[in-house]
């Protein structure tokens, strides 16, 4: 008989009722018989039908819905339910469809890239041009040779967004490298999360971790906060990118957390491990 945890949803075969521990988060569940009322529900702790996750109830997102809500409400609903009931809203939502994630990734990334740069702007005018700023002025100006006409306008637009000269150059500037690298950056995340997951254990595919991705990307408009934005929006995407991964793979918390961090961990173990190696070489060559 299959029984469902109603902590991370996993089903797994029990012999009998009663009081059962879910093999993949150690929850302790107490299972009605399956002959009780409970047997056809696919909530809390029953009997499911089956043992199949792609036949549960799924419920669209209202940023999938645009169409017929309209797309501002689909866009702000999205963002209210994704932070105010992220585990129901990523745990119900479909999993083999990646372009409504991929446009709402890329739209909240536009709104905040657009909203960091118009706050940020008066402060370009007012203060002084550090020495990374200048380098990088004059290293665009020494391109205008190599570069042709459409070149050219490229050129324009990047030094007005560094130097802070023209804000609608820079708005423009903006859109276009969120629009070229946006998607990118999603597909790269989306799959070191996923070998994270496999690694794991998830039999879940690259679609429902690519879909957690970027549905959990609402915090991150945060950033737009002067002086403490900068660490409120990542710290936020980072906790709900590990309550959505946890709800579409049937991980525990503490089993998401793991998985997510690896990547991360693995990365600072190795430029940690980089930088000793590289000071020790150095402090053998000294005299």
């Amino acid at each position: 008989m299959k029984a469902r945890c109603a902590q991370c949803h996993e089903v797994f075969t029990v012999s009998e009722g009663g009081q059962q521990t879910c093999p993949n988060c150690g929850a302790v569940l107490e299972l009605n018989t399956p002959d009780s009322a409970q047997f056809s529900s696919s909530a809390g702790n029953g009997w499911p039908k089956n043992d199949s996750h792609q036949d549960e109830e799924t419920v669209e997102t209202p940023w999938e819905k645009r169409g017929e809500i309209g797309v501002f409400k689909g866009f702000f609903d999205t963002v209210v339910k994704s932070i105010t009931e992220p585990t129901p809203f990523f745990a119900k939502m479909p999993r083999d469809n990646a372009d409504g994630a991929l446009s709402y990734y890329v739209l909240m990334t536009l709104i905040t890239g657009i909203l960091s740069y118009i706050f940020v702007f008066p402060l370009k005018k007012i203060m002084p041009q550090n020495q990374n700023t200048a380098q990088a002025l004059e290293h665009l100006n020494s391109l205008r040779e190599t570069v042709g006409s459409n070149g050219q306008f490229v050129i324009d637009m990047l030094q007005s967004m560094i130097s802070g000269e023209s804000l609608i150059g820079g708005a423009v500037c903006t859109v276009v490298c969120v629009l070229l690298f946006t998607p990118i950056s999603l597909f790269a995340a989306a799959g070191v999360t996923h070998l994270s997951f496999m690694l794991f254990g998830s039999k879940q595919g690259f679609s429902s971790t690519l879909r957690a991705i970027g549905y959990s990307c609402a915090p991150n408009i945060l950033t737009v906060v002067p002086v403490i934005g900068n660490f409120l929006g990542p710290l936020g995407v980072l906790i709900y990118g590990i309550i959505a991964c946890a709800a579409v793979h049937r991980f525990s918390g503490v089993r998401a957390v793991a998985a997510y961090l690896a990547p991360m961990l693995t990365l600072v173990c190795l430029a940690c491990g980089g930088a000793i190696l590289m000071f020790t070489t150095i402090a053998q060559g000294l005299p």
